[in-house]
């Protein structure tokens, strides 16, 4: 004969113990802010490069001193702008794309972003070319090209790859391209104002080559640390 009578449910043993070790996490800073911040960091970063350029004779800064005549070049001058332009909305479209509810990077926004990138790179390497006299010099300062370009985007895109991980990102390898692009465009404009070196073949392979290779690289982190990340996490 069945029981009429069923036990009650004890719900907070039952709950209880799933939400034993819940926290809230803590609160995002606003998108603008967050924003905001990291360009404040690129711009101290160029501002202590400078400043380093102006009161160091070492030949890692040996471009600061002629950067005015890099500024009559209208090409140089509107590669700059574009490649500037292009990293802050890659930075800000990195920030907003992980925020539920904000800006989600569309494929055709993206295809601009990516053409306007590579128009910035030509106008940059569109410049008088100047020999380089032998191979040893070439490597030699291409070698120091190529350790600034990565340096200088390392801070910056270890602090938006952070940022973008703190929220929910939902396209990883999208997200971690849109990280890489913010970095390296304004580490490839910030390395080509201190080179004096114009030729075509340094900048190509010890300036863009190396921001590109990074940027490449910030794609598989993506895919690898922001794809669903959510679900892998442990508690």
């Amino acid at each position: 004969m069945n029981n009429s009578e069923s036990t009650p449910v004890r719900y907070d043993q039952l709950i209880e113990p799933i939400f034993a070790d819940f926290k809230p996490a803590p609160a995002l800073w606003p998108v603008n802010v967050r924003i905001g911040l990291w360009l404040l960091l690129q711009v101290c970063i160029v501002v202590l490069i400078v400043d380093a350029g102006v009161h160091s004779n070492s030949p890692l800064f040996r471009g600061i001193p002629n950067l005015e005549g890099k500024f009559h070049e209208w090409e140089f001058i509107l590669g700059v702008a574009a490649l500037s332009v292009v990293g802050i909305l890659s930075a800000a479209s990195a920030i907003r794309s992980a925020v539920p509810g904000e800006l989600e990077m569309r494929g055709a926004r993206f295809a601009l972003l990516i053409v306007s990138a590579a128009v910035g790179l030509l106008l940059m390497v569109h410049e008088p070319a100047h020999a380089v006299t032998s191979l040893h010099q070439f490597v030699l300062s291409g070698s120091r090209c190529a350790i600034c370009v990565v340096t200088v985007a390392a801070l910056p895109w270890i602090a938006l790859f952070w940022a973008v991980r703190r929220a929910m990102p939902m396209w990883g390898a999208t997200e971690g391209t849109l990280v890489g692009i913010a970095a390296f465009a304004f580490s490839f404009v910030i390395s080509r104002m201190g080179c004096p070196i114009d030729d075509l073949s340094h900048v190509l392979l010890w300036h863009a080559l190396p921001a590109a290779l990074g940027a490449a690289a910030s794609v598989l982190a993506g895919a690898y640390w922001l794809q669903d990340r959510w679900r892998t996490e442990k508690p």
